[in-house]
């Protein structure tokens, strides 16, 4: 298939002397490389001096656009500002009663945080914590707290059709091995077999209905589909083609509460410890005693899981987290977003003129503006304590996360550090450049309202990019 012929010109701009910036009027160049764009796309645009704010080149900015993930970059600059670098989430063992030999003489309460870095692992560490305690029997019942957060998992926004897979995991207070598993999908010998379904799963979290049938080759019509309910039964259908040998699928997990539950149990029994009955959900009091806790990596840490690799998961719960902190209630999606806006009030940003409606991006009902993000990015990189740690969590022009084998032409350098942002239709990029003369700029890019792939407007944005590191500013008289 031919590539539209607006990307040839597109290409051939890039290719240019255009590009020769010093022999060349700046605003000129710019503009020469947006109008290549304009007809195809609604675009925004801003480039700022960080230190005073000044704009040196805009367009649009003032105009709402879908963000996608560049809206991660409110939900960290809030977390580092109120929470703080050092922030940790705590899953802790409870009771409410006292050890007597062996026996725990009381309940047995497992309190999730909503931590987004918890494992398996951990939560066995946890039970295990209990067989050094010299426990082996708990004579009262065992619960999981999962009040931190409301059971509300979805904001509004989210697609239906994304609800299945890993990257839209439910932001639950029960969060383990961020909310998802891998299903490898083994095609059939024969032609119409039923593919082999191999979940990594323990048994008894979900159900799957295999309607996948195996085709000789590929056909366009009969696409692989994952749907799901919020009980973890999967429903996959489609074609699997035999060429393409094993297939595999990140998952998630549609009730983390089915998923503690069986994991709970087994590292009960692996560790021998006794109980009575099921194991239920029930909230835990302020009086009940600590027996052990697993603590998160602090939060500068986490970041680089939410910003190179752009975790929905880790920026949703932090949003919570914030709400349940500030209001002291637990955390919801309303309360997170109040919180993040009176957190972020010092940026100078209307929050009246803009549509926020998670923390990660990928609601489709964001709608914030190129000259509101470069508000965001001029208060935190004047706020020393948020500004290190973001800088190191950003993806690195060229070099890694999401930013990892683009803007080449500077990848040595480590110039731009920066947030992506794609889904259908959307295609931005937001944050930090230096230039050759080492000035600092901050930029946002929205693009907008296009049919097809996104790499054509992602090299749009890494040309610009490489254009302003180049950039020289005239000095005025």
């Amino acid at each position: 298939m031919k590539k539209p012929f607006y990307l040839a010109i597109l290409l051939s701009l890039f290719c240019s002397p255009l590009f020769a910036v010093e022999k060349q009027n700046p605003q000129t160049n710019i503009n020469t490389i947006l109008r290549s764009i304009k007809s195809k796309a609604n675009l925004g645009f801003i480039v700022s001096d960080v230190k005073t704010g000044r704009v040196i080149f805009s367009e649009r900015s003032q105009f709402l656009f879908s963000p996608a993930s560049t809206q991660k970059l409110f939900t960290a600059v809030a977390a580092l500002y109120y929470l703080g670098s050092d922030y940790q989430f705590t899953t802790a063992l409870l009771t409410n009663g006292a050890i007597k030999g062996q026996t725990l003489q009381g309940n047995l309460t497992l309190k999730f945080s909503g931590d987004p870095e918890l494992t398996t692992e951990d939560l066995n560490r946890l039970i295990e914590k209990l067989k050094e305690l010299g426990i082996h029997r708990i004579s009262g019942h065992v619960y999981i707290d999962n009040t931190a957060y409301n059971d509300v998992p979805y904001p509004p926004g989210w697609m239906l059709d994304d609800l299945s897979y890993g990257y839209a995991a439910p932001v639950s207070a029960i969060i383990i091995n961020r909310n998802k598993f891998l299903l490898h999908i083994l095609p059939a010998k024969k032609g119409n077999a039923q593919p082999t379904l191999s979940p990594i799963l323990p048994a008894g979290v979900a159900h799957f209905s295999n309607r996948v049938r195996t085709t000789a080759h590929q056909i366009k019509q009969c696409p692989l589909t994952v749907y799901s309910d919020n009980r973890n039964n999967y429903q996959l259908a489609g074609c699997i083609n035999r060429a393409w040998g094993q297939q595999r699928r990140t998952l998630a997990i549609r009730n983390p509460v089915i998923y503690a539950n069986v994991l709970l149990k087994q590292a009960l029994a692996d560790n021998v410890i006794q109980y009575q009955g099921p194991i239920l959900l029930a909230g835990s009091s302020a009086n009940d005693v600590v027996l052990a806790e697993q603590k998160s990596p602090p939060l500068r840490h986490m970041l680089k899981e939410m910003l190179k690799n752009s975790d929905n998961l880790t920026t949703d719960s932090l949003l919570k987290k914030m709400g349940e902190r500030f209001y002291k209630k637990p955390g919801t999606w309303q309360n997170g977003l109040h919180a993040l806006k009176k957190i972020l009030e010092p940026t100078g940003i209307d929050f009246k003129n803009n549509l926020i409606n998670d923390g990660a991006g990928l609601s489709r009902y964001n709608l914030v503006s190129p000259d509101q993000m470069a508000k965001l990015l001029r208060f935190a990189y004047n706020q020393k304590t948020i500004r290190d740690p973001l800088l190191k969590a950003l993806p690195i022009g060229g070099k890694d996360g999401t930013l990892a084998g683009r803007m080449r032409s500077i990848a040595n350098s480590e110039r731009v550090h920066a947030k992506t942002g794609s889904m259908a239709g959307v295609s931005a990029l937001a944050g930090y450049l230096r230039t050759r003369q080492n000035k600092v700029l901050s930029f946002a890019i929205m693009i907008n309202g296009f049919v097809g792939e996104t790499h054509a407007y992602s090299h749009l944005e890494d040309r610009l990019c490489e254009f302003l590191v180049k950039f020289s500013e005239r000095k005025h008289g």
